[in-house]
């Protein structure tokens, strides 16, 4: 009787994901990379008209809501409780980052569906999808959380904004529930930590370095970063240059 050949190590058992709640395990291995800020430049220049339009309108929106907040938190002040007032002046500065990102998820949208060859389009500025609540919800956790941590001490705001900046294209991208994209996009990138703080505030000064005429850079270049991470739910492929 022949002895059966030796058996090889068992197949390993792939790692339980969510692919079945839609939301697929990401690749392993992806790393910031800054060129795709670069790459952001020449899309926001190639539709020059629509991406400055739609960041002077999230502009406005944003410099309207501060200055309301920011009236807010004098009367404070004129009441003679400078105590109230900086905890005012505080959580309204948060509530201001919190509102402006409910425009940036859009630009989100509108950067998502630029990379797939899509031509941007204003009406996506004012879209918020199926599930509104979801997006408002997940631009108030990373505004709120950026701004509170800004306000706190502004490294840990960077690092928060850094480590959260994938939370909105998952939401706009996936539908992901808005607490589970926050803790995802933290999972993603704490092992990059350092350099995810280090790109969200270079693509972040760029978005601004036009006096936020350039304000697409930031949601273009992370949506970039996002879809070497997790890829896009629609695979959109790669825009030619113009």
């Amino acid at each position: 009787m022949e002895t059966p050949p030796p058996q090889g190590p068992a197949p390993q058992t792939p790692p339980p994901n969510d692919a079945q709640a839609g939301y697929p395990r990401p690749p392993i291995g992806p790393t910031i990379r800054f060129d795709v800020i670069g790459q952001a430049f020449t899309m926001v220049f190639a539709d020059a008209g629509t991406w400055i339009v739609a960041a002077i309108i999230t502009f406005v929106v944003m410099l309207a809501v501060n200055i309301l907040l920011g009236i807010l938190s004098v009367g404070m002040l004129l009441s003679g409780s400078v105590l109230l007032f900086a905890i005012v002046r505080f959580v309204t500065i948060a509530i201001a980052m919190a509102i402006g990102y409910i425009f940036i998820a859009n630009l989100f949208r509108m950067a998502i569906q630029a990379i797939g060859g899509v031509k941007p389009s204003l009406n996506e500025l004012f879209k918020f999808g199926d599930n509104p609540g979801n997006v408002v919800l997940a631009a108030f956790m990373v505004g709120f959380a950026t701004g509170l941590a800004s306000i706190c001490c502004v490294i840990p705001g960077l690092v928060i904004g850094g480590l959260s900046m994938f939370t909105l294209p998952l939401v706009v991208d996936r539908g992901m529930p808005a607490g589970q994209a926050f803790s995802t996009s933290i999972d993603l990138l704490k092992k990059d930590w350092l350099m995810a703080t280090i790109f969200f505030v270079v693509a972040y000064f760029c978005s601004v370095i036009l006096f936020g005429l350039t304000m697409a850079v930031f949601p273009i270049a992370v949506s970039l970063i996002y879809r070497d991470y997790y890829g896009f739910a629609s695979s959109p492929s790669e825009p030619t240059p113009a």
